[in-house]
């Protein structure tokens, strides 16, 4: 696995080459077990055209197991935007947790949110925070009960699964103020940590060919490691 080396020193990313996933692509980081993630970004609008099977994208803040760049029982709070066969998109937002997903409100594409999972004594808190309409605000606390290592934090876009489905086209998401908090109280973001390790993905398509280039990629992070870009580029 290709990892983004960090000297933490002078808090500058030095970015290797991203490995690759056939889930998603972005950033997850590892470590022994974490506390809590954040971060904020503008729920992306699909391109939505009629399609002979569904496309799918989520953009996904969480904690959960550490898996190279697969779905790993993240608890998490998820985006998902759906192109169905013939009726536009739909969009919605839900929590992954305990293997099982419980559906949220809806967001508002091209708003302004800041996403976070925090593990506190057993339980985890999901918090969705919408800057530009607080009425889409919610938060939730449900206690842990199958996936409870929490041993990675990540923030992603990509698949549910590998090879479910078509990557749709959700453009770029930009993501910012990242902060990740490990059991120890110990805070930092992709860069300012000596205590855990950053691994960088780009996603490719369903037969994980690497002909075409990646159906999406990830960034170099910014110098103080709390923000980076993911592309869409293709299905």
């Amino acid at each position: 696995m290709s990892v983004v080396v960090f000297d933490s020193s002078i808090g500058v990313a030095e970015a290797k080459a991203p490995a690759s996933s056939r889930v998603w692509a972005g950033y997850q980081v590892s470590h022994d077990t974490f506390r809590s993630v954040l971060a904020r970004w503008t729920v992306p609008a699909l391109t939505c055209t009629a399609a002979s099977a569904p496309d799918y994208a989520l953009v996904s803040v969480g904690l959960g197991k550490s898996g190279g760049g697969t779905e790993t029982g993240a608890e998490s709070i998820i985006m998902q935007a759906e192109r169905t066969s013939g009726a536009g998109c739909v969009y919605n937002t839900y929590i992954g947790i305990n293997g099982v997903t419980e559906i949220q409100l809806d967001p508002g594409v091209g708003d302004s949110v800041v996403t976070s999972v925090r593990y506190v004594s057993g339980r985890y808190r999901f918090t969705w925070t919408d800057l530009t309409d607080a009425s889409r605000s919610w938060q939730r606390s449900l206690a842990c009960t199958v996936y409870c290592s929490r041993t990675s934090a990540e923030i992603v876009v990509g698949l549910p699964q590998p090879g479910s489905s078509p990557l749709a086209d959700y453009h770029q998401v930009a993501f910012r103020a990242i902060a990740v908090t490990d059991a120890h109280g110990r805070k930092g973001s992709l860069a300012h940590s000596t205590h855990w390790t950053t691994s960088r993905f780009d996603q490719y398509d369903r037969t994980y060919s690497s002909a075409s280039g990646p159906a999406a990629s990830s960034s170099t992070p910014s110098a103080k490691g709390t923000a980076f870009t993911d592309t869409w580029h293709h299905k």
